[in-house]
């Protein structure tokens, strides 16, 4: 193992399986020379074409005008059990009216409605418009005139929603581009490296769902799901993981992304928060397992990562274009041991190269 080590190390061999080895002539604890016939599946190092040109759609960062409406109408309609008043009319009160709004005789858009709920006190209207209101009776008429205010609970209703759909999209952006990376990788994918990611996709799950107190038995109760098709829905992740691995790689020697001696050490100090462990332990199991060489390609993959989603085209459901600056104004936060394949959500280690960094995590499991 130790030769072996040492030869994979000189020729820079990135293997993802455990090697073959046979033919061995010579032994480890004498001074003689010692060959032997190696058989060892390697890395895919391929070429994507078009990711410069990727278009990726999300969700409208924008609410419709029939959205908006829909929510307003239930905002006024849900207020409880109301009783009705025998006195006159107080700040505080709901009260229901007809308004009609004219000027220079003409209606007023938005300001003509019957059977309106209205909280007074709120000043929507007009200024003025709940003065106005204050002592009138039930049957009561007045006519006043003012400069309308506009619907100031419609725009912060429309404000809240838009919010909410920003930021849908921007939670959305790092899982919807890899969905659209992965889509340009059409090579026939090394089991090894599928089968590597299941095991630790399934590893993680299941020591999420015992933290939890779940059981996996009574999760697939739960979800229906039989244990092949849980099984299969992983290994689907696992392959689109596999696939967007080979591609950052392939993005990142194309740009020629390179991690440099303090990109590592910005990550093995964020690496040892995450640990509540020294920064010098987590180097040192690093070097220990020579798992240096994997974190720098792991920091390259999120460096080509951050550059894509930076330069993809996006658009929504209707193909209008949503601005780049709108969805990463408040930057990528790309974590590079995270699972790119997965998700937006950077919480989980990535596997992929579990035959290089298994020893490491096990050492230092929150690492």
């Amino acid at each position: 193992p130790k030769y072996l080590a040492e030869a994979v190390k000189q020729h820079d061999i990135d293997i993802i399986a455990t090697p073959k080895v046979d033919h061995v002539h010579g032994a480890e604890d004498d001074d003689g020379p010692i060959s032997f016939h190696c058989e060892m599946e390697v890395r895919p190092v391929i070429t994507v074409a078009g990711y410069a040109g990727l278009r990726v759609e999300l969700p409208s960062v924008s609410a419709s005008e029939s959205e908006i409406d829909e929510v307003v109408n239930s905002e006024r309609k849900r207020h409880g059990t109301l009783v009705d008043a025998t006195r006159a009319i107080a700040t505080g009160d709901q009260v229901t009216l007809d308004l009609s709004a004219s000027r220079n005789g003409e209606a007023v858009p938005g300001l003509n409605v019957e059977s309106w709920l209205y909280e007074v006190g709120r000043g929507w209207v007009a200024k003025g418009f709940d003065d106005v209101l204050v002592g009138m009776n039930a049957g009561d008429e007045k006519e006043f005139k003012a400069v309308p205010n506009g619907n100031e609970d419609e725009a912060a209703i429309a404000e809240r929603m838009n919010a909410s759909r920003l930021n849908q999209a921007r939670s959305s952006v790092v899982d919807r581009v890899t969905d659209e990376l992965a889509k340009l990788v059409e090579i026939d994918l090394p089991e090894a490296m599928v089968d590597g990611d299941l095991r630790s996709r399934v590893r993680n799950t299941v020591e999420t769902f015992q933290r939890q107190g779940i059981a996996i038995a009574q999760f697939l109760q739960i979800t229906g799901q039989s244990e092949e098709q849980f099984i299969e829905q992983l290994r689907e992740q696992s392959r689109k993981a596999v696939r967007v691995d080979l591609a950052l790689r392939a993005i990142a020697s194309d740009r020629n992304l390179v991690a440099s001696d303090e990109d590592v050490d910005v990550e093995l100090e964020r690496i040892a928060v995450r640990a509540n462990v020294k920064v010098k332990r987590v180097k040192s199991l690093y070097e220990k397992n020579d798992a240096i060489g994997d974190l720098k390609a792991q920091i390259r993959k999120s460096q080509a990562l951050e550059w894509l989603v930076r330069e993809v085209t996006y658009v929504d459901n209707e193909g209008r274009a949503i601005a780049t600056d709108l969805l990463l104004d408040e930057g990528v936060d790309i974590d590079p041991t995270a699972d790119t394949g997965a998700g937006a959500t950077v919480a989980s280690e990535s596997n992929t190269d579990e035959e290089s960094t298994s020893t490491v995590d096990d050492e230092s499991p929150n690492a």
